[in-house]
């Protein structure tokens, strides 16, 4: 009895190793295919997102940190110096005496060059909540420099005057307490910089810095993939004022820019609208917004009703369709913080120094008439054909077909076809077709509509439009647009700049008062409509690129978010 009750605990034991080991290996398989699909989403985590902020705020907030980062990387160095300099002086193969001359002066420049360059990177690609104010404080310093590397480029540097032929140390106790010494010493070290003849991909660098920017408005999630995407450059952030969304000619070319994002990708292009509901709202009122009142300050009610009628009626033109969203008020920096103050020549040299060429602030999507031709060139190779001189795209094959307005004119050209065909469909007809009416179901599953006027999901027209789907199948490549909104947050950030600064170049105390509590109103009551307003625009400019193209689209349930599927054809 004892023996067989020893044996079956045994056996017990023995089964639930078993269980055990075989439940180990499938907890590992879980996290490794876990771990596999995470880092092959982040892979594969493409697309071209589109912010309505003005391209200067983005840029400007990167030079200013830019600014920052190389005077603390410099302070830095120094300071280490000054406190265990035997560990650094080896920078210097040969320093007699400890004399300062010009050629042991121009590899102390060239040794912080070299920092700057080496924690660059890190600098941009912090990949932490508050990246950057914790980076400045980690600065990597280069141990192992080598200094004997020719440099007569940098002989048209020489040492200060003050300190030629005096002892390097006295140069580094100076340096703590003369802001001259300091300014001068930075001036030297991007003279230096200048002469490495950097190239960073300035775009990659502008979008990891505004994705800092507006960490409040992301989860650490996103955050980190994003991050790594706009790493491996599957992912490009553009930065755009609000006319962008009534102005056709503009849209249709930021467009178009997009897609060419893709060109030498297989895959299909993705775009994605973020847009700021307060700042959009703000930017229809202001730049359409005389402010002859402002000078008054419009403080007493007489005057403040007035005002609050302009404002509704503004907003009623702009809802008609009679007024589009400008842009007549420029970005002023100092407006409200005189410590966001950047010079242009500032900021183009940085530009020079790090991306190699000149800074001018202009609109990234706006190409000037030599690069539209090669533009067009590039787009022929997606199926389609462009008629030179303006934005009409059209397909050879179907040449009756130019503007598909919605899939009334789908359904009439098909019955046409449908009542030629005779020939029964072979096996392989039979699942392309399955296929795509599994598609067509998912479509619809996902709420996209497939006519403004017909909601039975088996009429004739949406068979014509399978039919319509089969016979373009193997040449349909789609385009998928994302349109969302979010409100501003109240956490410091450039969207935040921006609305301040719209308000107080053009409104009163008074006025703002009475203008951000009507914002608030038009969010709930009008966005639905403004919504509707930027989604037939899209619309419109892809048409203008693609009229013979076949478009789906859906409203998020429960937002004034909406997706767009365009199906160049």
């Amino acid at each position: 009895m004892f023996i067989s009750s020893c044996f079956c605990n045994i056996k017990n034991i023995y089964i639930m190793l078993i269980i055990s080991k075989f439940m180990l290996r499938a907890f590992l398989l879980l996290c490794y295919m876990f771990f596999c699909l995470a880092a092959r989403r982040i892979q594969e985590y493409d697309g071209v997102f589109c912010y309505n902020i003005h391209s200067e705020y983005p840029e400007t907030n990167f030079f200013l940190k830019l600014d920052h980062f190389i005077v603390n990387t410099n302070e830095s160095i120094m300071q280490i110096q000054q406190k265990t300099d035997k560990r650094y002086i080896n920078i210097f193969k040969e320093l007699p005496n400890n004399i300062l001359s010009d050629i042991h002066y121009r590899i102390l420049l060239l040794f912080h060059a070299k920092n700057i360059i080496f924690n660059f990177d890190g600098f941009v690609f912090s990949n932490s909540i508050d990246g950057i104010k914790n980076f400045v404080l980690n600065i990597k310093i280069v141990e192992q420099f080598i200094s004997d590397e020719e440099m007569s480029y940098m002989n048209d540097i020489k040492v200060p005057g003050l300190f030629n032929n005096r002892e390097y140390k006295d140069f580094i106790n100076v340096y703590q307490v003369s802001e001259e010494i300091r300014l001068n010493f930075h001036k030297d070290v991007l003279k230096t910089l200048m002469k490495q003849q950097l190239n960073f991909d300035n775009d990659q660098v502008f979008a990891k810095m505004f994705l800092d920017s507006i960490v409040f408005y992301l989860n650490y999630d996103v955050y980190t993939i994003i991050t790594n995407a706009i790493k491996m450059k599957t992912v490009s952030i553009n930065f755009e004022h609000s006319s962008l969304y009534t102005n056709i000619e503009e849209l249709t070319l930021y467009l178009r820019n997009a897609i060419l994002f893709y060109q030498n990708t297989s895959k299909n292009p993705k775009i994605f609208f973020k847009c700021c509901v307060d700042v959009l709202i703000l930017e229809i009122l202001a730049n359409t917004y005389n402010n002859t009142t402002k000078s008054q300050n419009g403080n007493n009610k007489k005057q403040l009703e007035l005002f609050k009628r302009l404002i509704n009626n503004k907003m009623k033109c702009f809802l008609n369709n009679e007024i589009s969203i400008e842009n007549n008020v420029p970005p002023d920096f100092q407006a409200l913080d005189a410590s966001q103050f950047i010079s242009e020549g500032q900021i183009d040299l940085y530009s020079r120094i790090f991306f190699g060429k000149r800074r001018l602030f202009e609109k990234n999507t706006i190409q000037n008439n030599l690069c539209i031709h090669k533009q067009n060139q590039k787009l022929k190779s997606r199926n389609c054909n462009i008629k030179e001189g303006n934005f009409y795209i059209y397909d050879t094959t179907d040449k009756q077909v130019t503007n598909f307005t919605d899939f009334k004119r789908i359904g009439e050209l098909e019955q046409k076809n449908v009542k030629s065909q005779k020939k029964e469909e072979t096996s392989s007809d039979q699942i392309l077709t399955l296929k795509i009416k599994k598609f067509k179901k998912y479509l619809n599953d996902m709420h996209f509509k497939w006519s403004d006027t017909e909601n039975n999901k088996e009429s004739l027209q949406t068979k014509n439009i399978i039919l319509f789907l089969e016979k373009k199948i193997k040449s349909i490549s789609p385009i998928y647009i994302y349109f969302e909104f979010f409100d501003l947050k109240q956490n410091p950030s450039i969207f935040l700049s921006r609305y301040k600064e719209l308000l107080y170049a053009k409104f009163s105390n008074d006025q703002i008062q009475v203008l951000t509590s009507l914002i608030e109103t038009y969010k709930f009551t009008y966005l639905q409509e403004i919504s509707k307003i930027l989604m037939k625009n899209i619309k419109m400019a892809l048409k203008r690129l693609f009229p013979c193209c076949l478009m789906l689209e859906r409203s998020i349930p429960n937002t004034e978010n909406f997706d767009l599927i365009c199906f160049e054809c």
